[in-house]
């Protein structure tokens, strides 16, 4: 081969390699390389972002977008807006960049590039802006709950970094939490370093992906700055206003009026007093049917309480639909025995705390209630549901659950409007369910009960010194609030364990214990599955998922 031919041959096959690498490059997606976030709380309640984002871009683009949404929803779905201020976008060496500013009262939107001019390769924003109304107070902590990235990408993000600086904190104990994926997933492909209060991302984030992050920390550390509620979400409230202004020209009729009408109608019915010094059953309706542990809670105090659901769930044990275990001290399980489906021999209220606690599983934990956010609302239904019941029964001739939530709206207009009578109005109201006249004789037979229960009379211990009748009774009493007097009365007997109680629960089985433990542990998961911030929104420690907090939006290029 000649000198001037081998040339030839180099040339064409570097024009090969070259074409090759161009195509290679041109088929790869313009993507994040980095996204790294810094996040400063200040003490007066604001949060200083500041994002730094290396963008590359394989085809001619003149820069990007970035889109953070100011609204969050809490869990009754009201609406809250945060408001931004002091929005830049400079180079690494800080030159200012040429951007759009098209941001609405709802999100910061922003166009970063020349119109007139296109660029590819690797270039680096940094986004700086503050933000006030971010962080949520809660009764027990502060937190900042914020979507870092947003989920609104159209492009992946290879690497992501988040880190919190709090000069506030004085060196007291933080808490961390982070979540990836789509909104409302819960995956954790990402780290956290509570030494340091930084997070980055385990895995590259796709489109539509985020990393959303939780930074809990110590009351009285910040200002309390919440965000507004939109108009959208005021209008009851507004509403609510005008009716308490209405009633305030009613100030000095209306109230007393009520007063007068709640005296009345708490005054016992006679056969309320017709209690016995022992009565060994339970109450029945009028058709013979006893009435459940729940449904005697409700007709002794017309209100709903934990108490009745621990009565419930014993006694739901005891009928053989679930059995109960404890794992420690301050956590038990319950195990779903039975199907629900076209089951007549227990109620509806019953059947919903039942579908409720379990859904499609068969077991589960007041821990894992704590974590339930319908849970708290899910009770609330079940005392509706035996409200009802008892209105069906003729045991109530007024609903006390309708009865009180009525009155309990009223008496939150009546703090708000400081009017002090249509205060004793309403709390009188709130109990003033009137109960028919069988449920009065009703009353009176649970009267009698307590009073079995609570009896010290040495005639009267025979009757109960036997385990059926510890058993038969056992779910009243706590409904009652009288379970520990009934459990201490048999402290020198030998009960046994009963079938209800699963035996593979580790811990020594003792009534005392269990019954009180019980309790404890059923109020506190209600009160953890109700944990929400002021504004009503929930905590990102007690359920978060990515997409839970406020921030996020996404952004792509132009």
């Amino acid at each position: 081969m000649t000198l001037k031919r081998l040339r030839y041959a180099v040339i064409f096959i570097l024009f090969i390699c070259f074409s090759l690498l161009s195509n290679t490059y041109a088929q790869i997606d313009n993507k994040i390389l980095d996204f790294d976030t810094k996040i400063i709380i200040s003490k007066d309640g604001s949060i200083k972002v500041t994002e730094k984002i290396k963008y590359l871009f394989t085809e001619q683009n003149h820069g990007i977008t970035r889109r953070i949404p100011l609204v969050t929803k809490n869990q009754d779905g009201d609406a809250f807006l945060m408001s931004a201020q002091s929005i830049s976008v400079t180079t690494p060496l800080d030159f200012p960049y040429r951007y759009k500013n098209i941001s609405t009262e709802e999100e910061i939107n922003l166009q970063i590039g020349n119109p007139n001019e296109t660029i590819s390769g690797i270039h680096t924003y940094i986004i700086k802006y503050t933000v006030l109304g971010a962080l949520r107070y809660f009764t027990d902590h502060d937190e900042l709950y914020w979507n870092v990235t947003g989920d609104g990408w159209d492009v992946p993000i290879e690497h992501t970094t988040t880190k919190i600086i709090f000069p506030s904190i004085d060196g007291s104990a933080t808490t961390l939490a982070c979540f990836t994926n789509t909104d409302g997933g819960s995956d954790q492909n990402c780290m956290t370093y509570k030494g340091t209060s930084e997070f980055k991302t385990t895995r590259r984030l796709e489109k539509d992906e985020q990393l959303t992050i939780t930074f809990g920390f110590p009351k009285g550390k910040v200002e309390v700055l919440e965000p507004t509620k939109t108009f959208k979400s005021q209008y009851s409230w507004i509403l609510m206003v005008a009716i308490s202004i209405a009633a305030g020209l009613y100030y000095a009729i209306v109230p007393v009026r009520y007063i007068i009408k709640g005296i009345k109608k708490l005054k016992p019915h006679p056969n309320e007093s017709k209690t016995v010094a022992a009565w060994f059953e339970p109450p029945e309706t009028s058709v013979g049917r006893p009435l459940t542990a729940g449904e005697a809670g409700v007709l002794i105090d017309k209100k709903g309480d934990i108490k009745d659901i621990s009565a419930s769930l014993v006694q739901l044990a005891q009928k053989g639909y679930i059995n109960i275990g404890q794992k420690d001290k301050g956590t038990f399980y319950f195990n779903k025995l039975k199907k629900l489906k076209n089951d007549n021999n227990i109620n509806e209220a019953e059947k919903h705390l039942l579908t409720s606690m379990f859904g499609n599983e068969d077991q589960v934990t007041t821990r894992e209630l704590s974590n339930n956010k319908f849970f708290y609302s899910d009770i609330h239904k079940f005392f509706k549901l035996i409200s009802n019941r008892l209105v069906e029964d003729k045991i109530f001739d007024e609903n006390p659950y309708t009865m009180r939530n009525k009155w309990l709206v009223s008496l939150v207009l009546s703090v708000i409007t400081f009017n002090i009578l249509f205060i004793i109005a309403s709390i009188l109201m709130m109990r003033s369910a009137k109960r028919s006249e069988d449920g009065s004789l009703a009353y009176a037979v649970l009267k009698s009960l307590k009073n079995f229960v609570l009896s010290q009379d040495k005639q009267l211990k025979f009757q109960a010194k036997n385990q059926i009748m510890f058993e038969k009774l056992l779910p009243y009493a706590i409904s009652l609030g009288v379970e520990k007097v009934w459990v201490k009365r048999f402290k020198n007997i030998a009960l046994k364990q009963p079938k209800w109680m699963d035996s593979k629960s580790p811990l020594p089985f003792k009534y005392s214990s269990f019954v009180g433990g019980l309790g404890k542990s059923v109020s506190g998961a209600a009160k953890m599955s109700s944990n929400r911030s002021s504004t009503g929104h929930s905590s990102g420690f007690s359920g978060g998922s990515a997409g839970g907090g406020g921030g996020g939006g996404g952004g792509g290029s132009w």
